[in-house]
């Protein structure tokens, strides 16, 4: 299965003219100017994001939120996001997930989308037991979660750089530990290491596409799982 996976594209979604099977992003989806308004957020997703994913050429399109993402934390979200996908043909080819999973050629997708910031969406300071990553299944292949892990920098803000900073999650680490997904793909820090990481028998990858200044600084990763 061929993967195009990306994260943190703030509305600058990434084309390419190649097949794969499945592209992916793991949130901050949402352009900075729209992301607190939900009007202004569900007309840019039924004329931007929908022609976007009409034009990418791909089997399915999955996704989750991030902490940008305000209009996906809304109740009214997932009732008028599925309308949309309906008026436009699309209800076949996207998954949105959040906290839950999909099976899709034998592999099992989880999606997850929260991150350890106060007073943004889906904010892991609100949620119960262990900042909600207890919510991540077991026998997942292929793990969609915002927040980077703390583990080799994936986490670390300009990580080569002497003023770098860690905000890895240790939680999210130790839940991957436990639950052992195939692969971990993640964003949330923009400038953190987007090398390979393993962890045992996990692979690990920072998958977002943008600097800390928000321009566009990393291309989407391609992989063979």
């Amino acid at each position: 299965m061929k993967l195009f996976v990306f994260s943190d594209p703030h509305g600058d979604l990434p084309n390419t003219t190649e097949h794969y099977d499945v592209v992916c992003c793991c949130g901050d989806f949402s352009p900075l100017q729209y992301q607190r308004s939900f009007s202004l957020m569900m007309d840019w997703i039924e004329y931007d994001f929908c022609s976007w994913i009409k034009n990418i050429d791909c089997d399915k399109f999955i996704f989750i939120a991030g902490n940008h993402d305000f209009c996906c934390e809304k109740p009214e979200f997932k009732e008028s996001f599925q309308t949309i996908l309906e008026y436009n043909g699309l209800a076949d080819k996207v998954v949105y997930l959040q906290n839950e999973s999909y099976l899709y050629k034998n592999k099992k997708f989880f999606g997850c989308p929260y991150s350890d910031i106060y007073g943004w969406a889906f904010s892991t300071c609100d949620a119960e037991e262990d900042g909600g990553y207890h919510k991540i299944e077991d026998d997942v292949d292929v793990l969609l979660v915002h927040q980077a892990p703390d583990i080799n920098n994936v986490g670390t803000s300009d990580f080569n750089k002497p003023w770098g900073r860690n905000f890895g999650s240790h939680s999210l680490l130790n839940v991957i530990w436990e639950k052992k997904p195939e692969y971990v793909f993640c964003g949330h820090i923009h400038s953190g290491n987007h090398k390979k990481t393993v962890l045992d028998n996990t692979v690990i990858y920072n998958t977002s596409i943008k600097d800390e200044e928000y321009k566009i600084a990393y291309l989407p990763l391609i992989i063979e799982i």
